[in-house]
């Protein structure tokens, strides 16, 4: 998912910048999170919002609530791409700041 392999690699990159090692598994959404948020690249809100979009969009997660399944694929997918889009946009703002 797009989403996750954004979050890693945001995760990777700022923890190259890190003078110490760093902790986490790039294989655990929630150790990617609270990476990104211990390292001050996420607040806890946004933490908050990346994990609520990720598990609307994980198998399983959807119940029937009366919207067309196509519907929910496309609320998915505009969530999951809003999301990607803050992450860069975050990181590059970050990453520009003196």
């Amino acid at each position: 998912m797009a989403l996750e392999t954004l979050a890693v690699d945001v995760a990777t990159h700022v923890a190259s910048l890190q003078q110490s090692p760093t902790t986490y598994n790039p294989s655990k959404w929630g150790e990617v999170l609270s990476f990104l948020r211990s390292s001050g690249e996420i607040t806890v809100e946004e933490e908050k919002g990346l994990a609520g979009v990720f598990g609307f969009l994980s198998p399983g997660a959807h119940r029937p609530v009366g919207i067309p399944e196509d519907q929910m694929t496309r609320l998915g997918r505009s969530f999951a791409l809003n999301m990607c889009w803050f992450l860069l946009k975050n990181h590059l703002a970050r990453s520009h700041q003196p």
